[in-house]
């Protein structure tokens, strides 16, 4: 639900940088680090759109075939286990772009804030401040993202009996 949200403010912060970029220290690299941020962050809906479509309940596929000769329940518990798996691995890498995305976000904002040279020492310290805050953040969100693919990665070898 966020996703659009810091997409869409992560565009519009763009075009504030490229309309006054004097008045920040990094403003290239904020852009690109922003820009990267507002696709991934549309990657993550387009993937957890696809996603959406391999999740439904034993009574919508029931449903889908009313009228119809269905394939045994055998074949259709397949197809559910195999769209379930499917469903399962792109929820996994939505939630793994969603996640880089607010990354990206992170370090374009830590950009964002960096004074300017020349701003006076009581500006300059309150905004490093501030960039210093977004960038512990941003690692705080860095450390969950390892710490998800570590456990999804040892739930993985344990299924498989390694």
């Amino acid at each position: 639900m966020a996703a659009p949200l810091l997409a869409g403010a992560a565009v519009a912060t763009v075009g504030v940088l490229g309309a006054d970029g004097a008045q920040f220290r990094w403003p290239g690299p904020a852009m690109l680090c922003l820009t990267l941020a507002a696709i991934a962050l549309i990657g993550s809906i387009q993937t957890a759109f696809r996603a959406r479509s391999y999740l439904y309940s034993p009574a919508e596929l029931r449903d889908w075939w009313e009228g119809e000769q269905a394939p045994s329940d055998e074949v259709l518990q397949q197809e559910q286990r195999w769209d379930f798996a499917q469903w399962r691995l792109w929820v996994n890498r939505a939630a793994l772009v969603y996640n880089l995305g607010i990354v990206l976000l992170g370090c374009g904002v830590a950009g964002l804030l960096a004074p300017p040279a020349g701003a006076s020492e009581a500006h300059a310290g309150v905004r490093w401040l501030a960039a210093g805050a977004t960038v512990l953040g941003t690692g705080w969100e860095l450390i969950f993202m390892a710490r998800q693919l570590m456990a999804r990665r040892r739930r993985r070898r344990l299924v498989r009996g390694e």
